[in-house]
């Protein structure tokens, strides 16, 4: 449990903070209302911060609010995000997002506009084979002062992905009900990962085999996706939304289901797929405008075709504020379960949260508040993804317990619990850390970064 110190620590110190904070809570705020209630909102940040799968994150960002006149706060009229940001652990993101629901208009009813042009570089992204607890996940082979260690390296993948995305929300009912319609654009480039960009003692980093080249080896990874590839599909669903913020709901429902397919722009018939994504998320007032339980369920499998390995940890989605899409596993879906843990045609997952907003001030001239948060995060394959038994066979011939760890995938589950940090309602910095209960799933982790999960 040694990881765990320092997170138990930080939360310790912000629940002793509230105790001496409750009257503050409601105190009247003294804030530039002309500047955070009106009109646009400009907040520039430089980027430091830290997640165990990525490493020390050093860069900058810029979010802009339109807020109009002031009728629609905490909500917005436009927003636009930009960022820039690499890690020690060589991963960079360079993203661009909008949002707005005032862009728009079709017969005098608004739609809903999201656009994201996001290049992620992930010199070191997690692969730990296919279907969960299917796969093993061996410390022993990444850990230089064990004899049967092979390289550090050896669950990471070096990828480089485009993500483009574009998407309409139309109302149905009032503005509750929703259609939406979406293009999403991924472009893949994948080889082994390099030790030369990843290193800190290049002697711990022998040049051999990775879990990535001995898939592709044996074939359980086809050559023709072992390098990426193209994929573009189309997004058809509904959405249901009556929360009363979007930042950090108080109460209400925000639900979606959506049928996405490629089979009109993607030339390999090998990877024509029909899938479908559903997710359930309710905000309940335990407290008014302090505690809050909110909860996240949600499933996607494949209906019909193939998809090719590497798109199986996409999490598709009518809105991400965050810049990670991958999962099961990691910061935006199991925290404290290792990233892309998790990779299969079909997964489900549940999330459960209580948020506790103890002190409200003005930072900057803006209203902020702190909150604490408790979790439980739970996870795993439904629908496998094809692995043939007779390649794994070989394998575990070949390399007796190296590959494989059960028959099926179980829940992997985690918890923990962490500090948030939110200014006008809509920008949030976050202290989490999270411990699964399996070895299997990693030693825990620790995210500071922005937004809540959903």
């Amino acid at each position: 449990m040694r990881f765990f110190r320092p997170g138990f620590m930080l939360v310790l110190v912000f629940l002793s903070v509230s105790v001496f904070s409750q009257q503050k809570y409601d105190t009247p705020l003294k804030v530039d209302k002309r500047q955070n209630r009106k009109g646009w909102f400009i907040f520039p940040l430089p980027i430091v911060s830290y997640n165990s799968d990525i490493g020390l994150k050093i860069g900058g960002m810029v979010n802009l609010y339109d807020y109009g006149k002031g009728k629609v706060y905490p909500d917005y009229k436009h927003l636009i995000y930009l960022q820039a940001t690499y890690s020690s652990k060589n991963s960079g993101v360079f993203r661009i997002m909008y949002d707005s629901d005032k862009l728009l208009k079709i017969n005098g009813k608004p739609l809903r506009v999201t656009a994201e042009v996001n290049y992620s570089i992930d010199g070191g992204l997690n692969f730990y084979g296919f279907n969960g607890y299917e796969s093993n996940f061996g410390k022993k082979y990444i850990d230089p002062h064990s004899p049967a260690y092979i390289t550090r390296l050896y669950y990471k993948i070096n990828r480089k992905l485009l993500n483009l995305y574009l998407s309409l929300q139309g109302n149905i009912a009032k503005e509750k009900l929703r259609w939406f319609l979406g293009f999403t654009s991924l472009n893949y480039n994948i080889k082994k990962a390099q030790r030369n960009k990843l290193s800190i003692k290049e002697k711990h980093l022998p040049d051999t085999t990775t879990l990535y080249e001995d898939y592709v080896k044996y074939g359980l990874i086809r050559e023709s996706e072992a390098k990426g590839g193209l994929i573009n599909f189309i997004n058809v669903g509904l959405v249901f939304d009556n929360r009363d913020i979007k930042a950090n709901a108080n109460k209400g429902f925000w639900d979606e289901i959506i049928l996405y397919s490629n089979p009109a722009f993607f030339t390999d018939k090998s990877y024509k797929f029909i899938s479908l994504s559903a997710i359930h998320r309710q905000y309940i007032t335990l407290i008014k405008k302090k505690l809050t339980f909110a909860y996240r369920l949600g499933a996607k499998m494949l209906l019909a075709g193939r998809q090719p390995f590497f798109f199986t940890s996409y999490m598709v989605s009518s809105f991400t504020a965050g810049e990670d899409h991958d999962g099961l596993g990691g910061a935006t879906t199991l925290r404290g379960v290792n990233r892309n843990r998790i990779m299969a045609n079909g997964t489900a997952y549940g999330n459960f949260c209580f948020r506790y907003k103890f002190w409200k001030f003005g930072f900057m001239g803006n209203p902020s508040y702190l909150a604490l948060n408790a979790f439980m995060d739970i996870g795993q394959s439904i629908q496998d993804f094809p692995t043939e038994a007779t390649i794994k066979q070989i394998m575990e011939k070949d390399y007796p317990g190296r590959y494989f760890y059960k028959s099926s995938d179980k829940p992997h589950i985690s918890f923990g619990g962490g500090v948030h940090f939110a200014m006008s309602e809509n920008f949030v910095l976050k202290i989490n850390a999270g411990r699964s209960i399996n070895p299997q799933d990693g030693p825990g982790s620790i995210y500071f970064t922005t937004d809540w999960i959903f």
